[in-house]
């Protein structure tokens, strides 16, 4: 599409290189950067969707330009595409849509580092989880059986989201229980994530839950996500014994 060319031009002219080294350093060449800070991938973005009028064509090829943008192999253009279907596509789609836009993007392959994936689902997944039904959320954490890893991260890191809501308690806490069983790091850590916040509102739920999980969980996610616990320090001792499991 024309309108992806000519963003992908605007957004290739402000290139930074510094900021470019610093992101593949910090990254470690999961995905490819152009070189452009946040704030500045939604000021090109925001001025080339008024300028070229996007939001006056139909939904379809509106559709159309964030798929474009996602197929892209660079974060920057990834990040526009999230930013687009946030402000704009969400406020169009069914809550239905939306989800079958995003597992066309695993799907395809579209989205493939941990940076990316995360960003997709404190923009998308999680504002659409916390606006839907539990259907929704039944949907959402179904993921986990797909065979894309990164789906399957997808599965639970949006639940961030909803963790103050008593009544996705359960439900995270079945998906991490058959999530946690993964030796894959971003696996592991997607449920550290979650169960860290959850663990400020239920800890004695997720203190139980890393009790009785303990040779399954992997040292990385004890010591950086059991820090809101009271039990923190217990938990690293313990697992200091049990060993097996440990990264």
């Amino acid at each position: 599409m024309k309108d992806v060319v000519s963003l992908k031009k605007k957004l290739a002219a402000e290139a930074d290189p510094e900021t470019k080294a610093w992101f593949d350093n910090y990254l470690k060449g999961a995905i490819e950067y152009r070189g452009l800070k946040t704030p500045l991938v939604r000021k090109i973005l925001t001025a080339h969707i008024r300028d070229q009028g996007l939001k006056k064509q139909p939904i379809s090829e509106q559709v159309e330009f964030a798929k474009q943008l996602f197929k892209s192999k660079f974060a920057e253009d990834k990040f526009a595409g999230i930013l687009f279907t946030q402000s704009h596509l969400m406020k169009q789609l069914t809550t239905k849509e939306t989800l079958e836009f995003s597992q066309e993007l695993f799907k395809r392959q579209l989205l493939f580092d941990w940076s990316t994936v995360d960003w997709y689902c404190v923009r998308v997944l999680g504002p659409l989880l916390k606006d839907s039904t539990m259907s929704m959320a039944t949907s959402l954490g179904a993921w986990h059986k797909s065979q894309n890893l990164w789906q399957r991260r997808a599965s639970m890191v949006p639940f961030r989201s909803v963790v103050d809501h008593p009544r996705y308690t359960k439900k995270i806490m079945a998906l991490a229980k058959v999530l946690i069983k993964e030796d894959e790091r971003f696996i592991q850590t997607a449920v550290g994530w979650v169960l860290s916040d959850l663990s400020k509102i239920e800890p004695k739920i997720v203190e139980e839950f890393f009790h009785n999980n303990l040779p399954q969980v992997h040292r990385e996610v004890i010591d950086r996500h059991t820090k809101y616990l009271p039990c923190h320090k217990e938990l690293k001792r313990l697992k200091r014994q049990v060993g097996q499991f440990s990264k």
